[in-house]
């Protein structure tokens, strides 16, 4: 799974042209591997994609930050220090 492999040639007809519309979607993630894999399948496979997805790891000690490389790309992904507030 990956943000680049459901681009808006996957899903033609579902996906409205919005040239000056772009959306962002931020995932944080905080020791949230059991719902992670979860989120994502959400987030990538949504009828209106995301034009650019970032994850946001604070620290983790399980796999989150791994999942959300394998699913966004090591460049998407923010790996901050554990006691990161939402702020950050």
């Amino acid at each position: 799974m990956s943000v680049h492999s459901h681009s808006a040639a996957q899903h033609p007809a579902a996906t409205p042209e919005f040239p000056r519309h772009v959306v962002t979607a931020v995932l944080v993630s905080h020791d949230g591997d059991r719902w992670l894999p979860q989120a994502l399948s959400g987030l990538l496979g949504q009828e209106r994609p995301v034009q650019n997805a970032v994850g946001a790891d604070t620290g983790s000690t399980d796999e989150s930050a791994q999942l959300l490389t394998e699913a966004l790309g090591d460049d998407h992904v923010l790996h901050l220090a554990r006691r990161s507030g939402f702020g950050t």
